[in-house]
């Protein structure tokens, strides 16, 4: 793992599907699961997904591991600031 991966593995994740939480680096180490199969709406929002993904590995983020749970994407949660709009 290079340094630049290294960094991301203290962020926080959440499952696109089902109710996994955790961080990265607990996804990343996780043995992987072959993805459940879903609806063809749900399909079509991880399909999203994964081209929102590629556009971030075109400048620079890492590809995010899958959910441990059930196989499919992850997303980085955001934290409020204290005091903020969000």
């Amino acid at each position: 793992m290079d340094e630049h991966t290294a960094r991301w593995r203290h962020r926080l994740m959440r499952c696109t599907v089902c109710l996994w939480r955790g961080p990265w680096a607990d996804a990343e180490d996780a043995p992987r699961v072959k993805p459940k199969h879903l609806e063809p709406h749900e399909q079509a929002l991880q399909e999203a997904y994964e081209e929102k993904e590629k556009a971030g590995m075109q400048v620079g983020q890492p590809h995010a591991p899958p959910c441990p749970e059930c196989g499919h994407h992850l997303l980085i949660v955001m934290k409020k600031k204290p005091g903020g709009k969000h």
